[in-house]
């Protein structure tokens, strides 16, 4: 699912599943639960990663994350991170923007 992907309002897809899931519309909670797979002691920094998402201006889904939105993002939040905690959020942050990409892209 391409939680990037702009509505006609020119907003993401993102924002208007928040909007419902804030209001408690099941289907938009499941969706946005919808996330990647990964091990529980990894869990921390998908955390990390959806707060980075909500201080970005264009959303989770917007352009590629910088060492200054992270630290940022580090400052901001009094979160002490350690550098191979920044490049995974990096990492994380490549990972999804294909996924995405590629769910924006037509079936072929």
């Amino acid at each position: 699912m391409a939680l990037s992907k702009e509505q006609p309002d020119g907003s993401p897809l993102r924002d208007h599943l928040l909007s419902a899931a804030a209001r408690g519309h099941a289907d938009s909670i499941e969706r946005l639960e919808g996330g990647p797979e990964y091990p529980e002691d990894m869990a921390y920094l998908w955390a990390y990663f959806e707060e980075v998402g909500r201080g970005r201006g264009d959303g989770m889904g917007g352009g590629k994350l910088t060492w200054r939105d992270l630290e940022a993002w580090a400052r901001c939040e009094d979160r002490r991170v350690r550098p191979h905690e920044f490049l995974a959020l990096l990492e994380i942050d490549d990972a999804v923007r294909n996924a995405n990409s590629k769910d924006d892209k037509p079936d072929e």
